[in-house]
C-alpha cells in the first residue's frame, strides 16, 4: 500500500469500525509507523486475534522518539477477506 492512501486503508477497517467513524487517517494522525513484529495469531472461525509490538516514531528520523508497546488487534472476516475490528494497545516494551 502506497503511504497516504487513505481510502485503500479504509478497506481494511471493519464495517462496525467505520460505523463508529473511525479512518485509518485519524488511527495515524501525527505518528510515523517504524516497526511492527507479529507475535502470535489465534484464529477461531470467522474471528481472529493477533498479538504484536507496534514501534511508531514522532519525529521522522529520529529513533530517540519512537515508541514500542504491545497491541492486541481483534479481526473479523467480511467479505472474503480479513478487517481489522478493534485495537487495544498495552503496556510498552
Amino acid at each position: 500500500m502506497q503511504a497516504g492512501n487513505f481510502s485503500t486503508a479504509d478497506t481494511y477497517l471493519s464495517s462496525s469500525l467505520r460505523a463508529d467513524g473511525t479512518t485509518s487517517q485519524s488511527l495515524v494522525q501525527s505518528m510515523t509507523f517504524v516497526g511492527l513484529t507479529v507475535d502470535n495469531v489465534s484464529i477461531t472461525g470467522n474471528s481472529a486475534t493477533v498479538q504484536a509490538e507496534l514501534t511508531i516514531g514522532f519525529v521522522p528520523g529520529d529513533s530517540s522518539t519512537n515508541y514500542t508497546m504491545t497491541c492486541s488487534v481483534a479481526m473479523v472476516m467480511e467479505g472474503g477477506g480479513w478487517k481489522i475490528d478493534a485495537f487495544n494497545f498495552n503496556s510498552p516494551v
